[in-house]
């Protein structure tokens, strides 16, 4: 055979790769239509929700962090403070997000976030193909899984969400995992823990569980299939490498999984009972969208899918049949249970896995369960599609062009209940109204803003607070929300001055952009205008004026000592109030009597606020606490003149430092314990890995 002979397969096998990954891209346009239609009008659009609310302005405090030369832990300008490098949705870590940071500067515009969602996309469907080729897929098999992964009802469901965006490195995970079980080399584990690392630093705890108890599944498949008749040697080797993956993904994801174990303990996931896990359940009714669309697009995969499940169960004329029967059935099997566990409490599956499987009792919402669908469909319609290719041979010459037909009517029939403009609006997005920016302008302008805080309830919009260093008292309203927070603003409606207790001046009473009144904590307009000594700046800016100081002085003999769980009540008693409510348990609750409130006016100068530390001065007549309206959270250290105090929490939510009589400088600083460890544990990680990466492709050879 001639030279040109022999590389004549492979010029055809790129060719037909060019043009799976190009039917790729269209599916991906369709799925995004509106900003490729748009686009080409000249038109921008904004995914509505988390992408503008939560994820860009995260994004944007990273950033700006990272061009300062630090990584964050706290983020003051954000529900009176929270921790951020404990919130996993921000992707601290994410090389996807340092890379935006890289190109876009401190501030990248709303645009890179969106994109981020597309991306998520585009890569998922690309590591579908690769890893259904390395299954034993055919190319143009390969493709048709791919796109129904990328249209899978979990992907099409969720698609703004982070979620999503981390799910998609589901079919890298797969990639990697079986390209571990077949070289068996020490890179091949390190590529393996780096899949399951990028799921997990993209944001989306819920996803990683989705996501790892898929591939765990599958691995046991695998190894089954890999390694029953196998040397003793080669099970050992598998064996081997799979730890030490684990052991690679331990050290990776040490500073997101246990930070956010810490905060979900303190936030309003904490305790939640069996109902609450449940909520979410699907009913038996929406079994019809197994076999035709309905509206939520819980588990239609279209009729494509469901056409090819025969001819993947009969698997004929492929070689090594029993194995892709067995692979069908696996996947047809946790396809089911994927159904079965969505049902939630309406069913029998997810309540014997709530008391069986400990991943279960964390993560809210059954029907996300769905999420398993998505590869199983890819499996079983790739095996599907050989099968009939192999059935009738004469389809080898049009297989590609047969292929791109089917699944282009697979991403047209699965999206048929979508909504048409793919939850998007067109520009400006709310942040870019002309009232958004007057808002803004008036503030800038008239507005003390250094000393007190704004409540912006989308009067700029999208987290202002993050995106403009202005101290916020409001903020996305997400799962990892802190407890003592909620039962602050929970109150909002029905007392309105008890923002004023918690320093907020300015009230931005703007409706919430999507949902309008009926949906969040703030309280009317009317409300805010009515409360004492209240002035309307125009713009939708209510000013409070009897608002508390960011920090203040209480005598030890006006300071209340109670129990956490009824320091609330005696807080919202007085409110607003120079008071300090200690928790202490064990305490003895005494009530606020009126001589009780601080008559002094004693409060903090020379206020300074930076990312992870606070500092300021005060003078005081006589011993007491200074209350400083941050909130509390583990990890937070005081001095006062130098020497350490300790930080108690008061009046809920802020903190409180005791004090001696005279002038004093206090500086508070964020330093958790598991941020310095875990942090340096992913550092030495990443040298670890770097090391046997290296060492792995010097070798060239197994374990």
């Amino acid at each position: 055979m001639t030279g040109s002979e022999s590389s004549a397969p492979l010029q055809a096998d790129a060719r037909r790769l060019f043009a799976a990954f190009a039917v790729l891209a269209l599916v991906t346009g369709w799925l995004f239509h509106p900003f490729v239609t748009d686009g080409l009008r000249g038109h921008a659009r904004f995914f509505e929700w988390d992408v503008a609310e939560q994820y860009w302005p995260d994004l944007v405090y990273l950033c700006d962090a990272l061009h300062d030369g630090e990584l964050p832990t706290w983020n003051p300008y954000d529900r009176g403070g929270y921790p951020y490098y404990a919130d996993p949705q921000a992707g601290t870590y994410s090389p996807i997000n340092w890379a935006i940071c890289a190109v876009a500067g401190r501030d990248p515009s709303l645009g890179f976030a969106t994109a981020r969602v597309v991306l998520g996309f585009a890569l998922a469907g690309v590591f579908a193909l690769l890893w259904l080729r390395r299954l034993g897929a055919s190319i143009e098999a390969s493709l048709l899984g791919a796109v129904l992964f990328e249209c899978a009802p979990f992907m099409r469901h969720n698609m703004e969400l982070n979620l999503t965006t981390a799910f998609a490195w589901l079919p890298f995970m797969l990639f990697a995992a079986e390209g571990l079980l077949a070289r068996r080399r020490i890179r091949d584990a390190v590529w393996l823990a780096a899949a399951v690392a990028l799921c997990g630093w993209t944001g989306s705890p819920p996803a990683l569980w989705l996501a790892g108890s898929f591939l765990g599944l599958y691995l046991v498949l695998r190894c089954t299939q890999l390694l029953w008749n196998a040397a003793r040697t080669d099970r050992v080797t598998v064996g081997l490498l799979l730890g030490l993956a684990s052991a690679l993904i331990a050290g990776f994801l040490a500073p997101v999984l246990i930070p956010a174990s810490t905060l979900a303990d303190y936030s309003v996931q904490a305790n939640r009972s069996y109902a609450s896990i449940a909520e979410g359940s699907l009913q038996a009714a929406d079994l019809i969208a197994v076999v035709w669309p309905r509206d939520g697009n819980h588990f239609y995969t279209g009729l494509v899918a469901l056409a090819l499940i025969p001819f993947a169960l009969l698997a004929a004329k492929t070689s090594d049949v029993r194995a892709r029967r067995v692979q069908v059935i696996f996947a047809l099997t946790v396809w089911l249970c994927a159904i079965l566990l969505s049902l939630g409490s309406r069913g029998v599956l997810f309540p014997l896995a709530f008391d069986v499987v400990p991943g279960v009792r964390k993560f809210r919402l059954p029907y996300r369960y769905e999420a398993w669908i998505g590869p199983c469909a890819a499996i079983v319609c790739a095996i599907g599609f050989d099968a009939l290719r192999a059935r009738y041979e004469r389809l080898h010459r049009y297989a590609m062009p047969i292929a791109a037909a089917l699944a282009t009517l697979s991403a047209l029939d699965a999206t048929r209940t979508m909504a048409s403009d793919r939850h998007t609006r067109r520009t400006p997005a709310p942040h870019q109204t002309a009232s958004a920016q007057r808002v803004d302008a008036l503030l800038r302008r008239g507005a003390n803003t250094r000393d007190y805080r704004v409540m912006d309830e989308f009067g700029i919009s999208s987290r202002s607070g993050t995106r403009l260093h202005r101290r916020d008292f409001r903020g996305y309203q997400d799962p990892l929300m802190l407890r003592s927070y909620e039962r602050i603003v929970d109150r909002l409606c029905d007392m309105p001055e008890l923002a004023e207790q918690f320093n907020v001046r300015y009230a931005l009473t703007s409706p919430h952009f999507i949902h309008g009144w009926g949906h969040h904590y703030l309280p009317r307009p009317e409300a805010l205008r009515a409360a004492h000594d209240a002035h309307d700046l125009g713009e939708g800016v209510v000013e409070l004026r009897q608002a508390l100081p960011f920090a203040y002085f209480v005598s030890s003999d006006r300071v209340v000592f109670a129990p956490e769980n009824q320091a609330l009540s005696l807080l919202l008693a007085q409110a607003p109030a120079r008071v300090a409510v200690i928790a202490r348990e064990g305490a003895q609750s005494r009530t606020i009597r009126n001589e009780m409130i601080e008559p002094m006016a004693v409060d903090a100068r020379h206020v300074v606020v930076r990312r992870d530390a606070i500092e300021f001065d005060i003078t005081v007549p006589a011993r007491g606490h200074v209350v400083v309206n941050e909130v509390h959270y583990p990890g937070w250290r005081a001095w006062v003149d130098g020497a350490e105090a300790r930080v108690e929490r008061a009046n809920v939510l802020a903190r409180a430092v005791a004090v001696t009589p005279g002038q004093h400088h206090v500086r508070m600083r964020f330093e958790p314990s598991d941020a310095r460890w875990t942090r340096w544990t992913l550092l030495l990680t990443l040298l670890f890995a770097a090391g046997l990466f290296w060492f792995g492709r010097r070798s060239r050879a197994p374990l």
